[in-house]
């Protein structure tokens, strides 16, 4: 019996003469694009996918229909099929997907019969779980597309296409994160499947637009961050203590402390408050006063010989002088011996003998 049919007589796999019959004629045929010039890129994915799976694995497909599309990426993994043979399609020196192809289970079971046993059989397999044997087996014929389409010489597919990286991906799902945020093209193809009555999809889809420039959007993304970051955080509630000075007491004393008792926090001096925030001393000097009946403190400049330190070269001034600076009385900025209350609770502050 002839392996290649079945008890019936129909034909079940590819026929050897007929095959060589049509690559002579395709041998005949000019292989260059002129002849498709003319034609629109439908008809031109129609040929290179008849060329692909017969030049590949000898797989005689008939096209029977093909439409054409223009999605975003969003609607092309929402509405995409699961279940297929996925690669994704990388361009040298380019940042995300250029492209997408996808083949239905039935085609890829198509491939697998041809490759392994040589004929086709009766009736594709049940649905299963797509596999890494499944994607190195599909790879020729879709290898040949893309080598196909490079040379038809059209503006919708590049030159360099022959080129492109075959990369299996599990799902849709994965391929989201890699797909450019560009419209695509995607054209769906329905074939017949050798002689039988096995009917099979492939679906092309490619970018249409040049990838975004993932420095440029990097550095501009940073940018934007930072500037929300710092206006929220100049928005954000902080909490200045003015600390007028500091007391270290045992433990012992601190259990024993009782109502009204008085504790000596010893001379202090006005200018000697420091401004806090959370426990962290802030830079600058700070003088503390009165303001509408009400406690205040200042910014001021810091001290001149402070400012004298920290110029390069700048000596610490002599001790008498920093003991006769120490004895010159503090004065309250902005009070003076005419405001009410004045001298009271700012030289009881100074003085620290009452409180």
């Amino acid at each position: 019996m002839d392996p290649d049919k079945d008890e019936t007589g129909d034909m079940t796999g590819p026929n050897p003469a007929l095959a060589r019959l049509l690559r002579k004629s395709d041998a005949a045929a000019p292989d260059d694009a002129d002849a498709l010039q003319g034609a629109g890129p439908g008809r031109a994915i129609r040929v290179a996918l008849l060329r692909a799976a017969d030049r590949a694995i000898g797989l005689s497909l008939t096209v029977l229909g093909l439409s054409d599309e223009v999605e975003n990426p969003d609607a092309l993994v929402a509405e995409g099929p699961a279940g297929w043979v996925l690669f994704g399609l990388c361009a040298p020196g380019e940042t995300g997907l250029a492209g997408l192809v996808m083949l239905d289970p039935s085609l890829r079971a198509a491939m697998i019969e041809v490759q392994t046993m040589g004929v086709l059989l009766d009736a594709a397999e049940a649905d299963r779980p797509v596999t890494a044997t499944d994607a190195a087996l599909s790879r020729p014929v879709v290898a040949e597309l893309l080598h196909e389409l490079a040379g038809m010489g059209r503006a919708e597919f590049s030159a360099g296409m022959g080129d492109w990286t075959l990369r299996p991906l599990p799902d849709l799902r994965a391929a989201e994160l890699m797909l450019r945020d560009v419209a695509h093209r995607h054209w769906q193809a329905s074939v017949q499947i050798g002689g039988t009555d096995r009917q099979g999809a492939l679906h092309l889809a490619l970018a249409q637009g040049p990838p975004a420039d993932a420095d440029g959007a990097r550095d501009a993304d940073s940018a934007d961050w930072s500037r929300s970051l710092q206006a929220s955080l100049e928005l954000a509630p902080a909490e200045l203590e003015a600390v007028l000075g500091r007391l270290t007491l045992p433990l012992s004393k601190v259990n024993g402390f009782e109502v009204g008792q008085v504790l000596s926090l010893g001379p202090m001096s006005l200018g000697a408050v420091r401004l806090e925030s959370a426990g962290t001393p802030l830079a600058g000097h700070v003088r503390l006063g009165q303001m509408a009946g009400l406690r205040a403190v200042r910014l001021e400049r810091p001290p001149q010989d402070m400012q004298d330190l920290a110029r390069p070269g700048a000596t610490a001034p002599p001790p008498d002088a920093a003991l006769a600076a120490d004895a010159r009385p503090d004065e309250t900025p902005g009070t003076g011996a005419d405001r009410p209350g004045a001298g009271q609770g700012d030289s009881a502050l100074a003085t620290g003998e009452s409180l």
